[in-house]
């Protein structure tokens, strides 16, 4: 179990760690799981800016978009909203639903009840349009993950990114094994550890969410009127100062804090395999290895 545990794990790190295009003929036709370019509709507009004001963050669940969306609302300039279609990524995800609620969030069509997610004031400052008013700083900002839309209607998509003037950011995170483990807690909260039986699912997860972002690199590769930034997930939690390009990007001042990584242990300083139930020689038991680091 062992060694099939390093070996599964070392091909794991091994395709984390690649950065370029991915290679393959099944790479070499590029399409959208629902549409192509022929599919895609105009909708409305709005006026241009310095196509920095209006941002999109996207990625996948469990790759540190609060994280980001939390130091960037720093600045107190920006407007930022996790996840604006929260709660609305089933299979039955409409393109014209993604195009109307991506319209509704920046203020380029009305208000309505359903369509994006309206909790923490945003569908009564959307309705009022507090952010459309002139003098009021407009840097707005909301997350949209993978599946909400992006995966299965790219060129909509882009083509909404285009004609309302905002740009994208992509975070990437690399260790996607870890990436797996967390989105496994987050639908088993009552589980302290991962059980061995488990791993296999782990695995191939973290593989399929390889593949889910190497797609979306080649879209923003091969789409050039979408302005976008890629950004890694470790990178900006090693170094805030990484945080600069995030913020050039979007044209803001970079907000500098004496804020400093907490002295207990951070999740990702534990390594991913101590998530994972072991059986104590001693005892005979099930152990839970990162518990007892904690304690």
């Amino acid at each position: 179990m062992a060694l099939r545990l390093a070996v599964v794990a070392a091909a794991l790190a091994t395709a984390a760690g690649q950065r370029g295009r991915p290679r393959g003929r099944r790479w070499d036709t590029l399409k959208s799981l629902r549409e192509t370019p022929k599919d895609v509709k105009g909708g409305a507009r709005l006026e241009k800016r310095d196509g920095k004001s209006r941002f999109m963050l996207i990625s996948t669940q469990r790759s540190g978009t609060h994280f980001l969306m939390h130091e960037v609302r720093k600045n107190r300039a920006v407007h930022t909203y996790d996840e604006i279609f929260y709660r609305y990524n089933s299979k039955k995800f409409s393109v014209d639903q993604m195009r109307s609620g991506i319209e509704m969030f920046f203020g380029a069509r009305s208000y309505k009840p359903g369509v994006i997610d309206g909790r923490f004031g945003w569908a009564e400052k959307l309705k009022s349009r507090a952010y459309d008013k002139p003098g009021v700083p407009d840097a707005r900002g909301g997350t949209i993950q993978y599946n909400q839309g992006p995966m299965a209607y790219w060129y909509t998509f882009a083509e909404t990114m285009e004609r309302l003037d905002v740009s994208v950011i992509h975070l990437i995170r690399r260790d996607i094994i870890r990436a797996e483990i967390s989105h496994y807690f987050l639908n088993n909260k009552n589980r302290p550890c991962v059980p061995q039986d488990k791993l296999d699912f782990i695995f191939k997860a973290a593989l399929q969410r390889q593949a889910q972002v190497r797609r979306m690199q080649d879209f923003f590769a091969k789409t050039k009127t979408v302005r976008s930034l890629e950004v890694d997930y470790e990178d900006l939690l090693a170094d805030r100062e990484n945080f600069k390009r995030v913020y050039e990007f979007l044209g803001l001042e970079f907000i500098r804090t004496n804020e400093s990584k907490t002295e207990k242990l951070h999740p990702t300083d534990i390594p991913w395999y101590d998530y994972v139930y072991r059986l104590d020689p001693a005892t005979g038991k099930q152990v839970c290895p990162w518990k007892r680091k904690k304690a």
